[in-house]
């Protein structure tokens, strides 16, 4: 094998890895309120397809889809969360109007 052929199966083997790791099922956290007595909880983690009874929540409110977020991004929106006027505190007010009953 020549050092252009190396090259190349070198270049092909980090371009398969690179597809593997994009193609994994990402991790995602609500960070909303409790809905439903627990039908999706607060800081509940889901990895791949997400379960009907989650999916119709976030079909049903924005904010609940808006608060499903990548786990790497979990400290930063929880601390917003608590930062009054934050975009991430009216989602979470929003959630929490729609887990008590509102906009069903």
């Amino acid at each position: 094998m020549n050092k252009n052929e190396t090259i190349l199966k070198n270049a092909k083997a980090t371009t398969e890895q690179v597809s593997k790791v994009l193609s994994k099922p990402k991790t995602l956290i609500y960070c909303g309120p409790t809905i439903n007595n627990g039908e999706i909880s607060q800081y509940a983690v889901f990895q791949g397809n997400l379960p009907e009874h989650v999916k119709k929540h976030l079909e049903a409110e924005a904010a609940v889809k808006e608060l499903l977020i990548p786990v790497q991004d979990f400290a930063a929106v929880k601390n917003r969360i608590y930062q009054k006027g934050t975009r991430e505190q009216l989602l979470f007010e929003k959630a929490l109007n729609y887990a008590n009953g509102g906009n069903k």
